[in-house]
């Protein structure tokens, strides 16, 4: 009598497969919900809220959804850089000022300032030769641009062994 009873559809899948897809599909669905535009605003509002009353930490998580999408991810991610910066972490700092780079500015000025604050960073982090790189791409577009000379004369000694 049990074996004329219908097994219920999906019952030949393996057990385990199909609530690994439905998983996935969840963990999809929250990457793709944080990374609209409106979720990243509001992220980073909560941010500069978190900044304003020393709460950097959090500033850092809510900034991290906000540059998550591609809208936000130039001011995410430079102030995210400046963060990490100010907490003397450079190598997380220069990570982010890559991340934003990479997206697209607002006005020619914030590219150029995004850049130049990029290439400071490697400066400090003893990066010279990466420095010299984006100091370079900056004055290709910038022409000169604050103290920028000063910089290629120092990281042009500085390779040249001197």
């Amino acid at each position: 009598m049990l074996g004329d009873m219908k097994k219920p559809s999906g019952a030949g899948e393996q057990p385990g497969r199909s609530l690994e897809n439905v998983l996935k599909g969840m963990r999809d669905g929250a990457v793709h919900e944080a990374s609209s535009p409106e979720v990243a605003e509001q992220h980073f509002k909560l941010a500069t809220s978190y900044i304003e009353n020393e709460m950097v930490n959090d500033a850092i998580g809510a900034l991290e959804v906000a540059a998550r999408s591609i809208r936000h991810r130039f001011r995410a991610g430079a102030l995210l850089a400046k963060l990490h910066l100010d907490k003397g972490d450079a190598a997380h700092a220069i990570e982010w000022f890559e991340r934003a780079a990479e997206a697209p500015a607002p006005t020619p000025a914030a590219a150029h300032q995004l850049l130049y604050e990029l290439a400071c960073a490697l400066e400090l982090h003893g990066e010279s030769a990466r420095a010299m790189a984006v100091f370079l791409e900056l004055h290709a577009e910038a022409g000169d641009y604050r103290d920028l000379a000063a910089h290629l004369e120092h990281l042009t000694k500085v390779q040249a062994g001197g």
